[in-house]
This record gives C-alpha cells, structure tokens and sequence, in this order.
C-alpha cells in the first residue's frame, strides 16, 4: 500500500511541476501576445526585424494573414491564453496542497479537485465565449478579422474526469474516517 501512494505521490509531484510550467508558459505567451497586439494596433509591426526580414513579413507571407487578421487572433489567443494560466495556477495549488497531506484522500483534497474539475470545464468554455464576442467586437471596426475556432472539448472531458475522481477521493476519506473512528472507540 505505501508502495502505491508512493507512486500517486511521484504523480502528483510530476503534476505540479507541468503546471507551474504551463503557468508559465501561459504567463509568457500572454505578454508576448499583449506586446505584439500594441505593437500591431500601433502599427510598429516592421520594426521588428531579424535579418532584414519582419515578423510581420513572415507571419504575412507564410501564413497569409493579413494586420487585422493578426490583431483579432492575438486579441482572440489572449483570453484563451489567460484562462490557461488561471486554470494552470489552480491546478499547481491543488498539487501543491496534495503533496503538503500526503494523500489525494482527503475532504479538503476533494473539495478542491471538485473546484478544480469546475473551472477545467468552464474556464475555456467562458474564455471561448469572452474571444468570440471580442472578435464579434473587432469585426465592426476591423475590415478582416480572424476565424475563430478553438475546441476545448478535451477540456470538458478532463473536467468530468476530475468530478468523478474527486468523488472517488472523497469516498476513501470517508472510509478512512470511519475506519480512524473505530479504531478510536477501540482504543477508549
């Protein structure tokens, strides 16, 4: 049996470090976006140059988007990017609280799977909801914006995986409290 919470525990470790990558990572790419949004809407997009060749050149010519269509798709890949990072930081502090009990079976670590099985699924999906109306938003003043298209149906299903582990973890808790609490009459 400490053979296999050993195991969890290394998951769980290993879950937190991914996290706080994916935080930031998320982090990174969300600033990354907001500068080059400021730079677009600006219009400094040519002044960043490698070799003589713009971003802005690479990005027009390979991937054929035009400037309007490059600001609604930042616009769009930030909203999206930002509720990564939110759903990334809740995710390393459930690892993070998991590690400090020493087990995923308990109320607490159940409580907080739940909360984070909740926000698996609804962050992206009110992200995608927020990136639509935004690019809505950008289509009245923009001549061509981008397609939106995000899936995040993965997402969902991780989610609904997390409800029904939670509710797997919260039932062992039980059955440690009752177990504890028989011991303890035992003992009195």
């Amino acid at each position: 049996m400490k053979k296999t919470l050993s195991t969890i525990q290394i998951l769980f470790k290993l879950g937190k470090i991914l996290s706080t990558i994916a935080f930031v990572c998320s982090i990174v790419a969300a600033s990354l976006s907001l500068v080059g949004l400021v730079c677009l809407a600006a219009g400094a997009e040519k002044v960043f140059k490698i070799g003589g060749v713009t971003i802005h050149g690479i990005v027009a010519n390979k991937g054929g988007m035009t400037t309007d269509q490059m600001i609604s798709a930042i616009a769009v890949w930030l909203v999206v990017i930002a509720a990564e990072a939110v759903l990334a930081w809740f995710a390393k502090t459930y690892f993070k609280r998991e590690l400090t009990a020493g087990t995923p079976f308990t109320q607490e670590g159940a409580k907080e799977l739940t909360r984070l099985g909740i926000l698996t699924i609804v962050l992206p999906l009110g992200a995608n909801i927020l990136a639509a109306i935004i690019n809505g938003i950008l289509a009245e003043f923009l001549s061509n914006t981008w397609k939106f298209d995000v899936d995040n149906g993965g997402l969902v299903s991780l989610g609904i995986m997390f409800l029904v582990l939670a509710l797997v973890c919260r039932y062992a808790a039980e059955l440690e409290q009752e177990k504890t609490g028989i011991k303890q009459k035992e003992n009195e």
